[in-house]
């Protein structure tokens, strides 16, 4: 997928309905402990963009959707789901971090904001539909 882009404006169009066979089950995306209301469901997330590929396709670049402060980060990511899931709860994410989930997916694509705090070597995440205010 490449992403028209110039000085002045870069558009992102993700395609209507994803290939079947680059979905995964939702379920394997979460650590156990999350509720996900639809285990059934399919999906797949976009969070990069390659930027500056030359002309010998190598990746100089990557335009990551965040923003940080001093102790706050914010990931901005795109996730495709087949099908209205919810998921919800606090736990432990992969890396064991603290993590609440509050996240509405509905069918098609949906914006996801992930929140990570840093207090020290511990990290609070959470993940919702929410833009930061």
């Amino acid at each position: 997928m490449k992403v028209p882009f110039n000085a002045k404006k870069t558009t992102l169009m993700l395609p209507e309905n994803p290939p079947r066979e680059i979905l995964g089950d939702i379920q394997s995306d979460f650590p156990s402990g999350f509720e996900v209301s639809d285990p059934e469901a399919k999906t797949v997330a976009f969070v990069e963009i390659a930027c500056n590929v030359s002309e010998q396709n190598s990746f100089s670049n990557f335009l990551y959707m965040t923003e940080s402060s001093e102790n706050v980060h914010y990931e901005l990511e795109y996730i495709y789901c087949d099908r209205d899931v919810n998921i919800f709860g606090t736990g432990k994410d992969w890396w064991g971090h603290h993590t609440v989930y509050d996240l509405t997916l509905r069918k098609g694509w949906n914006m996801v904001i992930e929140r990570r705090e840093y207090v020290g070597q511990e990290q609070n995440c959470t993940v919702t539909n929410q833009m930061p205010s």
